[in-house]
């Protein structure tokens, strides 16, 4: 392995966009990430680079089968990242864009990763929910608190996803996609929600 020098990372920190924001603290600065949250995902899903990664992903599911493919956006993102927490006292928000550049950078010849990027519950959020968003799924935020005392603590997507029942009529319902988790599948959402907060992208 390659050994890391003061100067080679700080070259690799050289080539990492970012931008420093005040967010503020308690429930206004939840509101003010999932804002930023929100434009992040919007101009991703606009993004050539970010929709071609959502077209490879969905390559060999038949078409319309909308489960199938919100099922393989959420497996790529879980697989293929690790969490890891924010630096303490900071909210690090990193573009779908930037993580898809680094995945495609480790991928090794048989196709797993020889580093997976290192994600907190937003980025794997914006990183779902844009390659979702840009082949054409409805998505929002989901903050939720788990605590007994109510501060938020933990956010994830929701993509709305049309089935069809037994008789025939079609149902419209919203679906949450939470990656950190490798153990659990798409639509899965822990029950000891206390309190919640929602923002359509």
């Amino acid at each position: 392995m390659q050994q890391l020098s003061q100067n080679s990372i700080t070259s690799q920190l050289k080539n990492v966009p970012f931008r420093k924001i005040e967010i503020g603290t308690g429930d206004s600065a939840i509101f003010r990430t999932l804002e930023e949250m929100k434009k992040i995902i919007t101009d991703s899903s606009q993004n050539a680079y970010v929709r071609k990664w959502a077209e490879y992903l969905v390559r060999n599911i038949k078409p319309n089968d909308k489960w199938a493919e919100a099922v393989a956006i959420h497996k790529f993102v879980r697989d293929n990242t690790r969490y890891t927490n924010d630096p303490e006292g900071m909210e690090f928000l990193q573009t779908p864009l930037y993580v898809l550049q680094q995945i495609e950078a480790h991928i090794n010849a048989d196709g797993t990763l020889k580093q997976q990027p290192a994600l907190d519950c937003d980025d794997s959020t914006m990183l779902s929910l844009s390659l979702l968003k840009t082949v054409g799924f409805p998505v929002a935020l989901k903050a939720i608190s788990t605590d007994v005392n109510k501060s938020f603590n933990h956010v994830y997507g929701l993509v709305e996803i049309t089935t069809k029942t037994a008789s025939g009529n079609l149902v419209r319902k919203y679906y949450p996609i939470d990656c950190v988790k490798r153990d659990k599948p798409f639509a899965w959402e822990t029950n000891q929600i206390t309190r919640t907060h929602k923002v359509k992208v």
